[in-house]
C-alpha cells in the first residue's frame, strides 16, 4: 500500500513540475545535429550580433515592438553567455548562421523548413490556450539543433511567459556540452 501511496504521490509531483514554472513552459522535441558543438556557437556569436527571424505574433502586438521583446527575452537568458540576438543585425554577424523562432508553430512545423523559410505564417497561432514555439539554430538552411516549447498562451509582450519561453528554448537548443561526446564532462573541444 506505501509503494502505492508513494507511487502516486510522485506521478502528481512529476505532472506538477511537467506543467512548468511561469506559464507552464514544456519542452518537447529537442534535436542537436552532429555539426553542433558549443565551440561552434561560441565562435558564432563572441562579441557578435547574432540574426533572428521571428514568425508570428498576438495579433495586437506592432511587429517591432515584438521582435524588441522576443531578442530582449533572448538577451536575458542566463544560460547564453554570448553574443547579442537581434532582428538588425550589424557588420559583425556571422551572415551564414542564424535563429529563427516561430510562435504558434503547428505539430508538423520543423526546423529544416524553418532554416529554409519556408514556413506559412497563416497556419500560426496558439491551440486550445497554448502556444508552441519551434526555435531552429541554422547555417544557411541546414539546421544545427533545434527544440520546441510549449506555454500558455499569452498576448502581450512583456509577459514573464515570453522569458520563460526563451529561456528554456535556447537552454534546449545550445546544450553545453556535446550530446555524442564519450567522456560526456563538457565544455568546448579545441581542434
Amino acid at each position: 500500500m506505501k509503494r502505492i501511496l508513494f507511487g502516486a504521490g510522485l506521478m502528481l509531483a512529476l505532472a506538477a513540475c511537467a506543467s512548468g514554472g511561469t506559464g507552464g513552459v514544456v519542452s518537447t522535441n529537442t534535436t542537436v545535429y552532429p555539426l553542433y558543438t558549443p565551440a561552434l556557437y561560441q565562435w558564432v556569436a563572441a562579441s557578435r550580433d547574432v540574426p533572428v527571424e521571428i514568425l508570428g505574433r498576438p495579433s495586437t502586438v506592432p511587429p517591432d515592438a515584438w521582435n524588441t521583446a522576443v531578442t530582449d527575452a533572448m538577451n536575458a537568458s542566463a544560460w547564453v553567455t554570448a553574443g547579442n540576438f537581434t532582428t538588425t543585425p550589424d557588420e559583425t554577424a556571422r551572415g551564414n548562421f542564424d535563429f529563427v523562432v516561430v510562435f504558434g508553430a503547428t505539430s508538423t512545423m520543423w526546423a529544416k523548413p524553418a532554416c529554409a523559410g519556408d514556413i506559412d505564417v497563416d497556419a500560426l497561432g496558439p491551440v486550445n490556450g497554448r502556444l508552441a514555439i519551434l526555435g531552429a539554430f541554422c547555417n544557411n538552411d541546414r539546421t544545427i539543433t533545434t527544440s520546441r516549447v510549449t506555454v500558455n498562451e499569452f498576448t502581450t509582450p512583456d509577459s514573464p511567459v515570453l522569458n520563460a519561453a526563451m529561456d528554456q528554448l535556447l537552454t534546449q537548443m545550445l546544450p553545453k556540452r556535446e550530446p555524442d561526446r564519450t567522456d560526456r564532462r563538457g565544455g568546448p573541444i579545441i581542434y
